[in-house]
């Protein structure tokens, strides 16, 4: 049983992208069992996820009256309107986030149909703009040099 202190160890044929997300599902799986709390099992999912041929990963988590759905690459993200795409393109624009959400969904697959309804500079670089549609901003994040992770 995992001791609790830190990330449980993971198997060394993850690879180093996908290692990352995989440790975020099993933390709090560990800390749920070791610590009785209920309910924390299911509070973030990490899958991998298709889009015409190309490879992403796909972020739930579930908080008190939220629901948090992000797809992601090597190069960018989209994310629910909870992303501060404000932040990103004030106080953050040095570091050329390639980031994008829509606004009024509540689970990933109404993000995968939403439309970008604000973006960053770095996304705008790439063509991704307001009204376009998420999947269309994901594949051209994945063009622009993403990698899979699978």
């Amino acid at each position: 049983m995992y001791g609790g202190d830190g990330p449980p160890p993971q198997p060394k044929t993850f690879t180093m992208s996908l290692e990352k997300h995989i440790l975020t599902v099993f933390s709090p799986m560990a800390f749920a069992s070791d610590y009785g709390v209920r309910g924390m099992q299911n509070m973030v999912r990490v899958a991998p996820l298709t889009i015409d041929g190309s490879a992403f990963v796909s972020i739930e988590v579930e908080l008190p009256q939220t629901h948090l759905s992000i797809v992601e690459c090597d190069e960018g993200y989209v994310m629910c309107g909870a992303l501060d795409i404000g932040l990103l393109r004030e106080k953050l624009a040095s570091r050329k986030v390639v980031a994008a959400r829509a606004v009024g969904v509540n689970s990933l697959q109404a993000l995968l149909d939403g439309r970008v309804d604000s973006c960053t500079q770095a996304a705008e670089s790439l063509g991704i703009e307001p009204g376009m549609s998420i999947r269309e901003a994901l594949l051209r994040m994945k063009r622009s040099g993403c990698e899979s992770v699978l």
